[in-house]
């Protein structure tokens, strides 16, 4: 088993593609200094959390003890980073674009470009695709320094996904895939009336809510009104839809036994990934009847999924059956999924504060 997980898109097809395994209950790890702050969820590699502190810059950090292994001053909330292979690709600054080693944080490259976004992008061997300034999608080739393609897009802040030699932006209204090489729209499915729904102020059309998940040849993407919707990722047709709930199926993850795990405010169902037929529906249950949904972005293991609930606590539910089998006090809300390799599991709350957890089982 590969326990493998570089972050939280951590392939270019934005799911993880190895099993993890980590059973509750977790003790805390380790704890950063006092009073400092990190900008979101570590990424995870080679037995380091890749932190972007406010204080030290981009760290990295030994995930079982939380020791420096190296760090790079960046301005300050500056370093977000994606992992490739052992190159770590950050931005310390702004007009900035530097690879690095991932063991030993050297230099081995550094381009001048604005507007590179890491936190959103995705990197395909040494293409960076990435919103860059004035509404505008760009593909950053490293070999030749120079931007492949820049085009109009109207994206939306969520991650971009890549696979099968496109690039796919969630807009408003519409999942868009643009050609990876030229950056020419390749197909465009739009939500707007399959998504449509009412809320406190009607009816409203239908959109595209959280970022696509590309897996091979299949696109996955959720629509207003609890819809998810699998496309071809060559052409874009439709192969299936599924209506998972009234309101939320954004909170979703695929994993590597080919299901699409989805998270409601008060179930965990589960979808053939080829089909989109269901597999289960576990109705959430604690033993003190105690459930707190909606829920933060979730991690699935192999045996539980892992997110944050609206009561602020950190929650393993059991993918079997729906149980809540085990939950801590994380004290804030988090906007990011759970990082979790190495038996350690990482959360970074909206105050800033990083959380390191470990296995009751690794602890002795």
């Amino acid at each position: 088993m590969n326990d493998a997980y570089p972050c939280e898109y951590g392939s270019v097809g934005r799911w993880r593609p190895d099993r993890i395994r980590l059973d509750p209950p977790l003790l805390n790890a380790w704890s950063p200094p006092p009073g400092e702050s990190f900008v979101d969820t570590p990424l995870l590699g080679f037995g380091l959390a890749f932190c972007v502190s406010r204080q030290r810059g981009l760290v990295a950090l030994e995930a079982w003890n939380g020791n420096v292994r190296w760090q790079m001053e960046t301005e300050r909330a500056w370093g977000t980073a994606q992992l490739v292979g052992d190159r770590l690709f950050t931005t310390p600054r702004g007009g900035n674009l530097s690879i690095l080693d991932a063991l030993t944080g050297s230099t081995v490259e550094s381009h001048s470009v604005e507007g590179i976004v890491l936190a959103y992008a995705v990197v395909v061997d040494r293409v960076v695709v990435s919103p860059v300034a004035n509404e505008s999608m760009g593909a950053w080739d490293c070999d030749k320094r120079d931007f492949a393609w820049r085009v109009p897009t109207r994206w939306a802040a969520t991650p971009i996904a890549a696979g099968n030699g496109v690039v796919c932006v969630s807009e408003q209204s519409s999942c868009v895939a643009l050609d990876l090489a030229t950056g020419q729209e390749r197909w465009r499915f739009d939500a707007s009336a399959l998504g449509r729904h009412k809320d406190l102020w009607g009816e409203q059309s239908g959109e595209i809510v959280g970022h696509p998940v590309v897996a091979k040849d299949t696109t996955y993407v959720a629509v207003t009104g609890g819809s998810l919707v699998a496309l071809g990722t060559a052409e874009g047709t439709v192969r299936w839809k599924a209506k998972v709930d009234d309101f939320a199926s954004h909170n979703f993850s695929l994993t590597p036994d080919g299901a699409l795990s989805v998270l409601t405010q008060d179930a965990l169902i589960v979808l053939d990934a080829a089909t989109g037929v269901a597999r289960a529906r576990h109705k959430l249950a604690a033993a003190d009847r105690d459930v707190a949904g909606p829920f933060g972005p979730m991690s699935v293991t192999e045996r539980f999924v892992w997110a944050v609930d609206k009561r602020r606590r950190l929650v393993a539910i059991s993918r079997d059956d729906g149980r809540i089998a085990w939950r801590t006090e994380v004290g804030n809300l988090v906007g990011s999924a759970p990082a979790i390799g190495d038996g350690r599991l990482f959360l970074t709350d909206v105050d800033g504060r990083l959380l390191a957890y470990t296995s009751a089982e690794e602890a002795w």
